[in-house]
């Protein structure tokens, strides 16, 4: 390799780290070690006193390396993110993967966006080893409203070594993903409320046990396995084919509150309709129907907020 070449790629790698933005989040023990460090300055500056220069020159070192530390070790990793549908009032399951390239591990990361109120939370690590790569389980703040959410930028953090600031790099640019309703528990929606009610559900007998989910009718819980497996969980098994689900938006005169509870209740309703395989037929217009799951929930997640209220037909392809 030539003299210029090499030197070309130097200069080409600081080009590219000279580009990449960063953040750095004082937090409250960091104020407070700051305040203490400007403390001692002051007083060492006026007192003359030696002892205290060298408590002052500790407190900075500290600070020098937490920065130097925390710094080296960001850039060092990698993430990728894969997107999956996500509902208001659940943690989202995003696929994230961490790759670690340094010969050390990388300690307390966290993964969010940084959106309108700042760092939003979607993921924590409390360690990744060296050379090695490692899925980011859901461990983050959910989306508190559903709809369209907007960030500056997907961002890698840390508060490593001593936590006195956060430390963030960006990752990715701007985005946007859209939210889905949230999905109501069976004591909050007024259709799953009673046994039965989506048409062919399974009776339960012995054999097949799943999770408790939302939309499930609670006093179809086993109890006797659900206090063994640490847990509610349904014991159940399909003894007929479903029947057809059928809903109808009637957001006629909604508002607020009122829209998005009904629009929760149908999320609600669809899921569980996909969950045992029923065949769904979704009326958002007189003359227009939704028979997939997935269409169904985007197209309840798009739909839009009174004022900006358009003929429901529009939003069929969104």
């Amino acid at each position: 390799m030539s003299v210029r070449a090499k030197f070309g790629g130097i200069i080409q790698k600081l080009r590219h780290r000279l580009r990449r933005r960063r953040t750095i989040q004082v937090t409250t023990g960091g104020q407070w070690f700051l305040g203490l460090t400007i403390a001692f300055g002051v007083t060492a500056v006026l007192s003359g006193n030696s002892v205290l220069y060298l408590l002052e020159s500790l407190l900075l070192g500290l600070l020098i390396l937490s920065g130097v530390l925390s710094d080296r070790m960001l850039w060092n990793l990698q993430a990728r993110w894969q997107e999956l549908p996500a509902h208001a009032g659940v943690r989202p399951h995003d696929r994230i993967l961490v790759t670690n390239r340094s010969r050390l591990p990388a300690l307390s990361i966290e993964l969010g966006e940084w959106g309108a109120k700042g760092f939003e939370l979607r993921g924590y690590l409390p360690m990744v080893p060296p050379r090695s790569q490692v899925e980011v389980p859901p461990s983050g703040e959910p989306y508190s409203e559903r709809g369209q959410a907007q960030w500056s930028g997907r961002v890698i953090a840390t508060r490593f070594p001593f936590g006195f600031a956060r430390k963030i790099r960006w990752i990715s640019t701007e985005g946007e993903r859209w939210i889905r309703p949230r999905l109501l528990h069976a004591d909050e929606d007024s259709h799953s409320s009673s046994h039965g009610a989506i048409p062919g559900q399974a009776e339960f007998e012995e054999g097949v046990i799943r999770p408790f989910s939302p939309g499930d009718d609670p006093r179809d819980i086993a109890w006797l396995y659900s206090a063994s497996l640490l847990g509610p969980h349904l014991q159940r098994v399909r003894t007929s084919a479903p029947e057809c689900v059928q809903l109808r938006l009637e957001s006629a005169g909604l508002r607020g509150e009122a829209l998005e509870h009904h629009l929760s209740e149908l999320a609600t309703r669809i899921t569980g309709a996909a969950r045992i395989g029923a065949p769904l037929e979704f009326e958002i217009a007189p003359d227009s129907l939704i028979t997939e799951t997935e269409a169904a929930l985007e197209w309840l997640a798009r739909h839009p907020r009174p004022r900006n209220l358009r003929d429901p037909r529009e939003m069929l392809t969104p």
